[in-house]
């Protein structure tokens, strides 16, 4: 066999490192992330809140009881997101003393009115329209200037919401119409 002859050496195509690396760019500054805008009422409606402090009532009546305790109880986990929120709902509404990294949860008084069998229908009424509406501001506000009236549609009660000056207010209607 001769040189000519001898099989062709298939040649390898090397890259190159410059062409396939992209050049480093430079490091971007990050910018802290903060905390979520505030709502100036609570992310769920009173009646998911209220199921929370029906069920302290059920499990430890006024008394406090630990909060690892109570969502182990109703097989629920307390250090989910929605178990979180479920305290601090209920805490904003004041139902409830604690927030989701207390250890033990209890019902305040005005909490323990609305959940309470041992007190009447009336009194028990009252309590959670307290809790409800009176103790959230822009909730109070809104009853205040539509008592007495139709029920509005959920429109212009986010537009009357944004115009008592808590800016738009999306959602509202969910809260108020449940």
């Amino acid at each position: 066999m001769t040189v000519s002859e001898a099989p062709a050496k298939s040649k390898k195509r090397v890259a190159s490192v410059s062409s396939s690396v992209e050049p480093a760019k430079a490091p971007t500054e990050k910018k802290p992330r903060g905390r979520a805008a505030s709502r100036p009422f609570p992310h769920s409606p009173f009646e998911e809140a209220f199921t929370l402090a029906e069920a302290i009532q059920v499990f430890a009546g006024s008394n406090a009881v630990r909060r690892l305790t109570l969502f182990d109880h109703l097989k629920r986990a307390p250090e989910s997101g929605p178990g979180r929120q479920w305290v601090t709902t209920a805490a904003r509404y004041g139902l409830i003393k604690g927030n989701a990294a207390s250890e033990q949860l209890q019902l305040t008084p005005e909490g323990d009115l609305a959940t309470s069998k041992d007190v009447s229908p009336r009194e028990q009424t009252r309590a959670r329209i307290k809790l409800a509406i009176d103790t959230i501001e822009i909730f109070k506000s809104l009853y205040d200037k539509f008592a007495g009236q139709k029920l509005p549609s959920p429109a212009l009660l986010e537009d009357a919401a944004g115009d008592l000056g808590s800016g738009p207010v999306k959602l509202l209607a969910h809260w108020v119409m449940g």
